[in-house]
């Protein structure tokens, strides 16, 4: 069922350009042949085709370790000032985020990661549109739910 509703998210975010930015537990539903029902739709979010790629693009930035792109991809997309200077930033990336993506998957802690790009972003002029912390907000809540899932033994 974790699989299938991550696996939705994505599908949501990367195909639709709509998604819900809320999917713990208390909005969903299992129905008797397994399906996913989503409850209230209070928090949802769009995205463009450039946002979605722009999001790929820097998931694949970010496992890299390709901050030099991920800079330039943020400047592209708005998130950050054309005329920042990119060389602190980039530095900065690099201190926060040394070894965090060297987890395996069952270890990687998406939350972690989250709180030290947060620090970058706050140490300098990030403007993350309303878009990109309803993925943040999707993906954490997303993390949880598995987290929750598998301490009871449900993965599916």
């Amino acid at each position: 069922m974790v699989r299938s509703l991550v696996q939705c998210s994505l599908r949501q975010m990367l195909e639709n350009g709509f998604f819900h930015a809320d999917p713990h537990g208390g909005n969903l539903l299992a129905t008797k042949d397994a399906s996913l029902c989503y409850l209230d739709f209070g928090m949802t979010s769009t995205l463009t085709q450039e946002q979605s790629y722009g999001i790929i693009l820097a998931i694949v930035d970010l496992v890299n370790r390709d901050w030099e792109n991920l800079v330039a991809l943020y400047k592209r997309l708005g998130i950050l000032d054309k005329d920042a200077d990119e060389e602190p930033i980039v530095k900065a990336l690099n201190d926060a985020l040394p070894d965090v993506l060297d987890a395996s998957v069952g270890q990687f802690n998406f939350k972690s990661v989250i709180s030290k790009l947060g620090t970058v972003f706050y140490s300098f002029d990030f403007q993350l549109p309303p878009y990109y912390t309803a993925i943040l907000r999707c993906l954490g809540v997303l993390e949880g739910v598995a987290i929750q899932a598998s301490s009871v033994n449900i993965l599916g």
